[in-house]
C-alpha cells in the first residue's frame, strides 16, 4: 500500500497544476473504529510524507516505497490529456423562442461554459449556428444577412455572443451550436403559422336608384256641400301612375283635421270626398307608394278655402 501511495503522489506531483485529488477516509463496515483508525491513520501518515518529500522533486515521493512491482502492471498516463475534470461547452442560457413564421427572433445568446459556469478562452472560439428546419436562417443583427448556416466568434476574455433567428415554416425547430474541443448544445423553439389576413368582402354594388313617382297636383272641388280632393301622380318620364297608394295629412285651419288613405285610378288620380265644412284645407303628403318606384318625399304646394256661399274652385 505504502509502495502505490507513493507512486500515485508522484503522479500527481509530476502533473503539477494540471491534476488535483480528494482523500475522503470511508471505514468498511466489517472493521472496527479503532482497526480502522490505526490502518487509515498509517495510509494518511504515509502520503503526507510522499508529498512532503516531493517538495524538492516529484522522484523524491517515491524514494523510499517504490520498490514492489506487479507482474503485468504498467504506467497508465492517460490523466495527462484531462486539462480540467469538466469538458467545455457551449450553452444556450436564453429561453426557447416562440415565434411566428416569418418573424425574427432574438436577440439570442450563446456561451462558453465550463462545469455549468460561463467562462472565457484565453483564445477567440469560432461557433457555429445550425437548423434542422430547410427554412430556418440565422444572423447576426436583426436585419441580416442572413444565412441558414452561421459562425460566430466570441472573442478571447468574452463569454457570449448574439445572434437571431427567423423560419417561415411552422413546426418545432431544434437550433445547434458547436465549437472545436467544446461539447456542443441544441435547443427546441417553436414556430406558429402566420394568422391569415382578414378576408375583406367585396364591395357590393350599389343598387341603382328606382324611378321617381311624384303627386304633380292636388286639386280641390266643392259640390253639394261635399268635398273632394284629387291628387295627379306621375313618373320620371310624366306618365300618369296607376294603383299607387297615396297617404297624407288633411288639415283644416292649419290644424290636423284627418288622415286619409287613397288609390290612384287607371288615370293616376286618387280622389277623396268628404262633407264639407266652412275653413280653409292643405295637403301634406306622408306617403307615395308606386311598384318600382320610389317616391321623391315633396308635397306640391296646396290649398283651398270653402266659405258658406262659395262655389266649387281648385288651387
Amino acid at each position: 500500500m505504502q509502495d502505490y501511495v507513493s507512486a500515485q503522489t508522484y503522479a500527481m506531483r509530476a502533473a503539477g497544476t494540471r491534476f488535483g485529488f480528494a482523500w475522503t477516509p470511508k471505514r468498511p463496515d466489517s472493521e472496527t473504529s479503532t482497526q480502522f483508525a490505526t490502518e487509515s491513520g498509517a495510509l494518511v501518515d504515509r502520503l503526507a510524507a510522499a508529498i512532503h518529500d516531493s517538495a524538492a522533486t516529484p522522484a523524491a515521493a517515491c524514494a523510499v516505497g517504490c520498490t514492489a512491482s506487479l507482474a503485468g502492471a504498467s504506467f497508465n498516463e492517460g490523466w495527462k490529456d484531462f486539462a480540467t475534470w469538466s469538458p467545455a461547452a457551449l450553452a444556450i442560457p436564453t429561453p426557447a423562442v416562440t415565434a411566428v413564421a416569418g418573424a425574427t427572433a432574438g436577440p439570442l445568446t450563446v456561451r462558453l461554459e465550463l462545469a455549468g459556469i460561463a467562462r472565457p478562452d484565453t483564445q477567440p472560439v469560432p461557433v457555429t449556428l445550425t437548423t434542422t428546419s430547410p427554412q430556418g436562417v440565422f444572423a447576426p443583427t436583426p436585419d441580416g444577412p442572413w444565412t441558414s448556416a452561421l459562425t460566430l466568434q466570441i472573442p478571447a476574455g468574452s463569454t457570449d455572443a448574439s445572434f437571431y433567428y427567423r423560419d417561415t415554416a411552422a413546426g418545432s425547430p431544434s437550433i445547434g451550436a458547436s465549437a472545436p474541443g467544446r461539447a456542443g448544445i441544441e435547443q427546441t423553439e417553436t414556430i406558429v403559422a402566420a394568422a391569415e389576413p382578414p378576408t375583406v368582402p367585396a364591395p357590393q354594388p350599389k343598387p341603382k336608384p328606382l324611378p321617381a313617382v311624384r303627386v304633380v297636383k292636388i286639386a280641390y272641388t266643392v259640390e253639394h256641400a261635399r268635398l273632394s280632393v284629387a291628387l295627379t301622380t306621375v313618373d320620371q318620364r310624366r306618365l300618369r301612375v296607376a294603383h299607387a297608394s297615396l297617404r297624407f295629412a288633411l288639415r283644416r285651419n292649419g290644424r290636423w283635421y284627418s288622415a286619409v288613405s287613397v288609390r290612384t285610378s287607371s288615370k293616376g288620380v286618387g280622389v277623396h270626398t268628404r262633407a264639407t265644412r266652412p275653413g280653409c284645407y292643405s295637403v301634406k303628403l306622408v306617403r307615395v307608394r308606386a311598384k318600382g318606384l320610389t317616391w321623391n318625399k315633396l308635397t306640391p304646394k296646396n290649398g283651398f278655402c270653402v266659405k258658406t256661399s262659395a262655389r266649387a274652385r281648385s288651387a
